[in-house]
């Protein structure tokens, strides 16, 4: 009976301490997950939760997740059918777009000694018998529409956008030229002369779209890249017409078939554009959400969403230091270019070259200054990536390579004696090559200055610099720099050297890489509110 009793006692008492520290854990348990209602995430809860409660759990956020998706799905399907087609990497089809502009460009030089050359005898069309004072009226009507064009054609780009304003001055163009033989066989030069006038003008208006619609598709990091691949088409072109207008105009269908086929290779392009041609990233209807995203959280901080609707703050951009140092670098390069097209007379009336020779080495020059522009961007993304290389050493180092480098070289042919033919030539090429640069270095300024304003101060500068250009020019014809002179023409590279090195020094100084404060509204309506 006793060891009974004590049995049932002993089982009593283990019953009841299992039952308390069963109770202990529970209560435990219920204490660790309170405190980790507060602490843990969710997720980290099922860690230590029974088995039962992470299924039930994930019953439930099954469920919630369910929920969201069918919330979000008309959204999405809405996006779908808006983008039923895309096109990956649609901001390079845009840079495509703008190369292909540039290319057909007329040689008004090439087609005015076609009209008037009798050595092509052909009897299919007819010829002219121009002085040489009304070849060159007609030539010079090509740079001074360009000259009279570049404001007004920024103001329109600025205020109806980069689409409308190419649409219109590319249609244009087609009727012009298309009309051109018959206007002018009806009249004589000075009908000529209106004509290749008003073509210079429609051409003048595409140049600040250009710089409006890459400050609005390119990204900050990829604006040397795209703005390079664009300009290199004014380049190319120079190339494409010569070798097409030279090739129809020895053929049946002789000079007029220049401007035939030139309008309808710009009627093309036209649809073309028409197509594809879209003012930003936000109205294109082939870009992908991802990289309208990309474009737009690029350029937010400094692209207004609507630029057309901005008032255009005239006076800080006329009062602008850095406006004018980008006027200043702009006219440097303009005179160097007009004077270089004048080179080939040196290398024949000083050098004693022949023709094929003069030709084979400017086509060099072209290319190795076109492979330049196209390399020259690759290497300097390289460097800022991984050497931190800042745009504004990109910008200044790229303006001093196309203008140091081409006055050294033309100081140094002044010294050299013209039997040392082969150095004179190889210092020539560096004048031309290294303009490459000029890109990224000086043109694509613009677009760091105010990328809102941009085709306002493409035109702007494109006015002041073709004016200043054709004042040095009319100076320079005073001391008859395409004499047989060798004086003359080292006095002709002494000035153009000053003028490039002046013109750099300035923009080293006083020139900027940054958006100025007037490119955004809220900055001008603060000062403005500021004053009252």
């Amino acid at each position: 009976m006793l060891f009974s009793s004590s049995l049932n006692y002993y089982i009593v008492d283990q019953r009841t301490k299992l039952t308390e520290h069963k109770n202990r854990s529970i209560q435990n348990q219920n204490q660790t997950m309170s405190v980790l209602d507060g602490m843990l995430h969710p997720m980290c809860r099922r860690l230590v939760e029974p088995k039962h409660m992470f299924f039930t759990d994930m019953k439930s956020m099954k469920y919630n997740v369910s929920s969201v998706e069918s919330q979000k799905a008309p959204e999405e399907e809405k996006e779908e059918k808006k983008q039923c087609f895309t096109i990956k990497r649609y901001r390079f089809v845009q840079t495509l777009v703008l190369f292909l502009i540039l290319l057909p460009r007329i040689n008004i030089g090439v087609v005015v000694l076609a009209m008037s050359n009798n050595k092509l005898i052909n009897p299919h069309v007819h010829l002219f018998s121009w002085s040489t004072m009304e070849k060159v009226f007609i030539v010079n009507c090509n740079f001074v529409g360009a000259a009279l064009a570049g404001f007004p054609s920024g103001y329109l780009a600025q205020k109806l956008g980069s689409r409308l304003t190419v649409m219109i001055s590319m249609l244009l163009l087609v009727v012009f030229q298309i009309l051109t033989p018959t206007c002018v066989l009806a009249g004589d030069w000075q009908i000529c002369s209106l004509m290749t006038f008003l073509q210079s003008i429609c051409e003048c208006m595409m140049l600040p779209c250009l710089d409006n619609h890459l400050a609005n598709w390119s990204p900050v990091k990829e604006r040397s890249i795209h703005g390079s691949i664009v300009y290199c088409g004014n380049d190319i072109s120079k190339i494409f017409s010569n070798i097409i207008c030279g090739v129809i105009a020895s053929s049946s269908f002789g000079w007029p078939g220049i401007y035939y086929l030139f309008g309808l290779m710009n009627m093309l392009l036209f649809l073309v554009w028409l197509v594809f041609g879209e003012n930003t990233p936000s109205s294109s209807k082939f870009i992908t959400n991802k990289e309208k995203v990309f474009i737009e959280d690029s350029l937010k901080e400094e692209v207004s969403s609507d630029k057309t609707s901005l008032p255009i703050p005239w006076c800080q951009i006329f009062s602008s230091g850095p406006v004018w140092a980008l006027i200043c670098i702009s006219s440097a390069m303009l005179v160097s270019t007009a004077i270089s097209k004048e080179i080939s007379i040196y290398m024949d009336s000083i050098l004693d070259m022949d023709i094929e020779s003069i030709s084979l080495i400017q086509s060099c020059q072209l290319v190795i200054k076109i492979a330049l522009s196209f390399v020259l961007p690759f290497i300097l993304h390289g460097l800022a990536t991984k050497c931190s290389m800042t745009l504004d050493a990109q910008r200044k180092m790229c303006s001093s390579i196309s203008t140091f480098i081409p006055a050294t070289a033309v100081i140094a042919v002044c010294f050299l004696h013209k039997d040392f033919i082969v150095v004179t030539i190889i210092l020539l090429m560096l004048n031309s090559c290294m303009k490459g640069a000029k890109t990224i270095g000086i043109r694509l300024n613009i677009l760091d200055l105010s990328p809102n304003f941009a085709p306002v101060i493409s035109g702007f500068t494109t006015a002041i610099s073709d004016v200043f250009s054709v004042i040095v020019i009319l100076g320079l014809n005073f001391f008859d720099f395409k004499t047989e002179d060798e004086t003359i023409w080292n006095f002709t590279f002494g000035i153009l050297a000053l003028i490039l090195i002046v013109g750099n020094i300035v923009y080293l100084i006083f020139g900027k890489m940054t958006a100025q404060s007037w490119n955004f509204p809220e900055n001008r309506q603060t000062q403005s509110s500021n004053r009252y």
